[in-house]
């Protein structure tokens, strides 16, 4: 049995009890919250009572798992049934505020949708809020299926990756060895594609028609057409401009490489795989089980958005969901079921700057959310919003599919995570 997150804290707040004063307690609860999950203490402590619980605890917490066979607790420092209640109780509290939090959105008309949070591999939260029909008074449950937008990057990036260690292709190959009519692919990498470096000019922010054309049906082929001919916007690699054109061309060149459908590849590739029954790529035509409304909400109420052809979005951003079957897929994403470790290290290299303190990766962001490391993406399509947020050095992991906001998912994945991490509103 290996030392656990539990018996760090049970640990630390052993530690805190036996301090003298408020102060004290306060500069160590700072200092040893801020690298817990590192296993390593901070090097500078402002008390003395702090300096030394750093030493006392770095001489026991150590990068390799520590047995707690080999652990010697020395009276009066022993370890009860109470203090174990009492760090059952700092996680019942962090649940319970997030729940008041989410609860409160929902209430007061500003979220309708599904969350799931999870910690340690434990889910805290997987609840639905407000309707996912409101004409047939449906609500949202954790099974209800909502289209997840630019989240679908991620899963195309980790098609491609698949099929380079299929040897059937090669992220610095060009765009033309796939395509062989796509105009200028050959100075445009499949690695410029996925990070948003190509140049391609974005053809969903170009037509401002989009609206009423996503109504019809469009082939991969037609689609490609609306932007291939146009210039592009910079030399491939000079910098970074989001383009959901780019991840149609990767659906392209995967169906080229892999000889059949984007859709059934993922779903031979992935979804099969990890049992994730209840996730796909056409949203209308799929028979969905239990399919969410998109709404906007407005003063007036929430007011319907018309749906959207799945092959307008593409590998771009066209796949529905739960958040059931998202956990699924971030904690095998994660835990190397899905990739070698090569091609995961690639997916989460922070290639190119996109500013703010973010770099993408392979249909990832890479940075910081409330203080922490964090690998994410957001969707927005017609009415549906959706954020997905692995923090790794706290195994944790925020998902949010809603079919009505009136925050940025982002804000609302922000907020969550400063009650999960205990960090206060500065």
């Amino acid at each position: 049995m290996t030392l656990n997150l539990k018996f760090f804290w049970i640990t630390i707040f052993i530690f805190l009890s036996a301090c003298s004063n408020s102060g004290e307690r306060e500069a160590i609860f700072a200092t040893v919250s801020s690298s817990a999950e590192s296993g390593l203490m901070a090097t500078a402590v402002e008390t003395e009572a702090a300096a030394g619980l750093a030493a006392t605890i770095a001489s026991v917490m150590t990068v390799e798992p520590l047995e707690i066979e080999n652990l010697e607790v020395t009276p009066p420092f022993e370890i009860t049934p109470d203090l174990a209640q009492e760090s059952d109780l700092m996680l019942d509290t962090s649940q319970s505020q997030l729940q008041n939090y989410l609860a409160n959105l929902a209430e007061t008309g500003q979220f309708m949708g599904v969350v799931l949070i999870a910690e340690n591999g434990q889910i805290l939260i997987n609840e639905g809020y407000g309707m996912a029909d409101i004409d047939t008074g449906r609500p949202n449950t954790s099974l209800t299926q909502q289209r997840i937008g630019s989240l679908t990057k991620q899963f195309t990036a980790a098609a491609i990756l698949r099929l380079q260690e299929l040897e059937k292709l090669n992220v610095d190959d060009p765009v033309n060895l796939y395509l062989a009519d796509y105009p200028g692919g050959e100075q445009i990498t499949i690695h410029q594609l996925l990070t948003h470096s190509a140049g391609v000019p974005n053809y969903y922010t170009r037509q401002s028609d989009i609206a009423s054309l996503v109504q019809t049906p469009i082939s991969l082929q037609d689609l490609l057409g609306r932007f291939s001919g146009q210039p592009l916007d910079f030399p491939p690699g000079q910098q970074f401009a989001y383009s959901d054109s780019g991840y149609v061309v990767l659906t392209a060149i995967i169906e080229s490489a892999s000889g059949i459908s984007y859709a059934d590849f993922l779903q031979e590739q992935f979804f099969d795989q990890l049992g994730m029954a209840r996730t796909g790529y056409d949203y209308l035509h799929d028979n969905l089980a239990e399919p969410a409304i998109g709404y906007n909400l407005t003063p007036r109420g929430p007011q319907e958005v018309a749906s959207v052809e799945s092959s307008w979005a593409s590998g771009a951003g066209a796949l529905y969901s739960t958040v059931e079957d998202l956990y699924l897929w971030d904690k095998a994403l994660n835990g190397g079921q899905i990739l070698s470790n090569e091609s995961l290290e690639s997916m989460l290299t922070p290639w190119v700057d996109m500013g703010q303190g973010y770099s993408y990766g392979y249909g990832l962001e890479i940075g910081q959310l409330a203080g922490r490391p964090v690998q994410t993406h957001a969707g927005n399509i017609f009415g549906f919003g959706s954020f997905l947020a692995h923090f790794p050095e706290d195994d944790a992991t925020i998902i949010i599919l809603g079919n009505g906001l009136q925050m940025s998912p982002r804000s609302m994945a922000e907020a969550l995570a400063n009650i999960l991490f205990r960090i206060s509103p500065s």
